[in-house]
């Protein structure tokens, strides 16, 4: 139990396991949190939110959304931390209950956890491991993921870099990514930092017309490693389902 009347909240199991969720996801809105913890409904998520809040387990910020109103975007607090054990090690620098507007990196991080949530807990996915970058993944190589992931497929495991593109990149970036990804591939660095053998590279974009400046910029150098795909589709179809096109042709495949 924390705080004083009227905002003492007795810590419940799901609490926790939000609270555990926004220390590693740094950012989740109420549609991710609705979909992680499985809320029987709109308002009893809401509800528990706003109880968090007001005892201060949560931080709460507002963005903008595309049809003119805004929605409430979450963040553990150092109480929160606290509470399940674990130290305060991000937090957003803006002001609580400040409407975020124009902010790239909070809307590329919820785009990055709606990949995530979508092999956690979509159709023909099982999540077996993921990690997020703060820093590059090897001093020789200058190279910072939006994500690792281990996908279980039958019984294999398919390990997969996610890049999340806002179009925010040049084409000039996303050559030097490929040229370091490829580096990755073949310098032995990658079996030796992950323990497996070979990995893809999951490119999810918010258009199809990025998509395909992508796959045009990526294939002067490769036709391999790299998948694309839109955000909108992982999301609907579930992250592994075979909605992925390669550098070429025209064929849909799995990333599993």
């Amino acid at each position: 139990m924390t705080g004083n009347n009227p905002s003492r909240v007795v810590i419940m199991a799901r609490d926790r396991h939000l609270l555990a969720h926004l220390s590693d996801a740094k950012l989740l809105d109420r549609e991710q949190i609705q979909q992680l913890l499985s809320f029987g409904s709109i308002n009893r998520a809401n509800d528990r939110l706003v109880r968090l809040h007001a005892a201060g387990l949560l931080y709460r910020y507002f963005a903008g959304t595309i049809a003119g109103g805004r929605k409430a975007i979450y963040a553990i607090s150092p109480r929160g931390a606290a509470a399940i054990g674990r130290e305060m090690v991000w937090k957003l620098h803006r002001s609580q209950s400040e409407l975020l507007v124009g902010e790239a990196g909070v809307e590329h991080q919820l785009a990055v956890n709606w990949c995530w949530i979508s092999m956690k807990s979509g159709p023909n996915s099982d999540l077996f491991r993921f990690v997020r970058f703060n820093e590059p993944i090897s001093n020789s190589l200058p190279l910072a993921p939006d994500g690792y992931a281990e996908l279980k497929s039958s019984e294999e495991v398919q390990p997969l870099f996610l890049e999340v593109d806002l179009t925010t990149e040049t084409s000039r970036v996303w050559a030097r990514k490929v040229e370091l990804y490829l580096k990755l591939a073949t310098s032995g660095e990658f079996q030796e930092i992950f323990r497996q053998k070979r990995f893809k590279v999951a490119v999810v974009c918010t258009s199809q017309r990025r998509l395909q400046n992508l796959r045009r910029t990526v294939r002067k150098q490769t036709s391999k490693l790299f998948y694309f795909s839109l955000l909108e589709t992982a999301r609907r179809d579930g992250f592994a389902a075979p909605h992925w096109f390669r550098p070429e042709g025209d064929a849909r495949e799995s990333i599993a």
